[in-house]
């Protein structure tokens, strides 16, 4: 039904997520992406939503990339602080040298989401993968609190992250970054001398 692409099979194959196993229910997930797209899954009724929630996060952790790519896709339009986390998680173990097209993917649904506070999380967080990854979809989100958390972070950080941030204070931040960058470029000035 997935390949056919046919929408009136939404409907069906929504009935028939509660009661199939888990294998099959993520092959439905996917399914249903496929037919649906992204964007029309904001369409769904908020219960609906939920629950393709629930099982776009199993879906997840489904050993197919194909079943993961879907889930990465739905979860950016359904959205949630435990979809970022769990797509930070998933990206943040891919290689970024042969996995760049999900990566891709998983920084658009992160961007779609939008800053939530497991994104927050990562980005103070301990983790340099988890937190590269955090700062990099903060970039692409043009928010103020994700500035702003960024700001806060950035002396605790290494050097390698520093730069990250400062890249990403650039594209985003307001007036707060210019006050940022004004205070690095004084402090530097009296390191100096």
């Amino acid at each position: 039904l997935g390949e056919m692409g046919n929408i009136k099979a939404v409907t069906i194959l929504l009935k028939k997520m509660d009661d199939s196993p888990t294998p099959l229910r993520n092959k439905i997930v996917m399914a249903i992406v496929k037919i649906l797209g992204g964007k029309s899954l904001t369409l769904l009724s908020p219960k609906e939503r939920e629950k393709f929630r629930e099982y776009l996060l199993i879906a997840l952790e489904d050993e197919d990339q194909e079943v993961q790519d879907s889930a990465i896709l739905g979860l950016g339009y359904v959205g949630g602080g435990a979809a970022s986390l769990a797509i930070l998680g998933l990206a943040s173990g891919l290689n970024p040298d042969t996995d760049v097209d999900r990566l891709e993917l998983a920084l658009d649904s992160l961007s779609h989401i939008g800053v939530t506070s497991e994104l927050e999380n990562a980005i103070r967080g301990d983790d340099a993968e988890m937190t590269s990854m955090a700062v990099t979809a903060a970039m692409r989100m043009k928010d103020a609190r994700a500035a702003a958390v960024l700001i806060e972070v950035f002396e605790s950080k290494d050097r390698d992250l520093r730069r990250d941030i400062s890249k990403a204070l650039v594209d985003i931040g307001g007036d707060e970054s210019k006050d940022f960058f004004m205070n690095i470029i004084q402090n530097g000035e009296r390191d100096s001398d």
